[in-house]
C-alpha cells in the first residue's frame, strides 16, 4: 500500500505543478498560491510513503534449492517424481512458495538451446524463517516406456525437468526461483544442475 500510495501523490504532484505555473505565469498569486500548497502537499505525501516504502520495508526474503533430485531411479511403466528441498534463509520473514509451469521435456539433442515452459500450478505452501521444506512433484501424465528408459540411460535422448518457484513476502512482494534438472544416470539422485545457457520461455 506505502508503494501505490508515494507513486500516486508523486503522480499528483506532476498534475498539479503546470496547473501552478500558468496561473503564476497569468499574473493570478491567489489561485496559484492554492495549486502550489496543494502541489506542495502532495510531494510532501509522496516522499513521505516513499520513505516508509524504502525505509521501513522489511528487508526481502531469499529462498534457496538444497536439494534437485529424482525421488526414486527411473522405471519403465512408472512417472517420474521430483524431489526438491528449498530453505528460506531469511530470519525474518515467513513466505508463501507456489510453483508453476512444471515441465518436462526429452530430446535427441545433447545442445539445446531453449526449453518452453508448459502450464500448470501447484498447491501452495508456506515456509518460515529459516524452515526447510520437501515438496515431491509427480510427473503423472509421463510414464516411461522401456525403449525411452533405454535411451535416456544410453545418453541417446536428454530428459529434463523444470519449472517455476514464485514466492511472495508479507508485504506481498513476489518473487521467481526457476530451476532446471537433467536426467544422469551417473549420479546420486540421477539429476544433474542444467547448463545456465540454456534459456526458458
Amino acid at each position: 500500500m506505502n508503494g501505490f500510495l508515494y507513486v500516486f501523490f508523486l503522480c499528483v504532484a506532476g498534475v498539479v505543478i503546470p496547473i501552478a505555473i500558468v496561473y503564476w505565469e497569468r499574473r493570478n498569486p491567489k489561485i496559484a498560491i492554492r495549486w502550489t500548497i496543494a502541489a506542495c502537499v502532495a510531494i510532501a505525501l509522496g516522499l513521505f510513503f516513499a520513505a516508509k516504502y524504502y525505509i521501513t520495508s522489511p528487508a526481502r526474503p531469499y529462498v534457496v534449492f538444497r536439494v534437485l533430485k529424482l525421488s526414486a531411479p527411473l522405471a519403465s511403466g512408472n512417472f517420474p517424481t521430483v524431489e526438491l528441498q528449498l530453505e528460506n534463509i531469511s530470519t525474518t520473514n515467513e513466505v508463501m512458495l507456489k510453483f508453476r509451469n512444471l515441465t518436462y521435456y526429452f530430446t535427441p539433442n545433447p545442445d539445446i538451446k531453449t526449453l518452453a515452459y508448459q502450464d500448470s500450478d501447484q498447491e501452495q505452501f508456506r515456509l518460515g524463517p529459516t524452515q526447510k521444506s520437501t515438496a515431491k512433484i509427480p510427473f503423472t501424465n509421463f510414464v516411461i516406456t522401456e525403449e525411452q528408459l533405454k535411451a535416456f540411460k544410453e545418453r541417446r535422448f536428454f530428459l529434463y525437468f523444470f519449472g517455476i518457484v514464485n514466492y511472495t513476502d508479507e508485504s506481498g512482494r513476489t518473487y521467481q526461483l526457476p530451476f532446471c534438472g537433467f536426467y544422469d544416470p551417473d549420479i546420486d539422485g540421477n539429476l544433474s544442475v542444467c547448463n545456465d545457457r540454456i534459456k526458458f520461455k
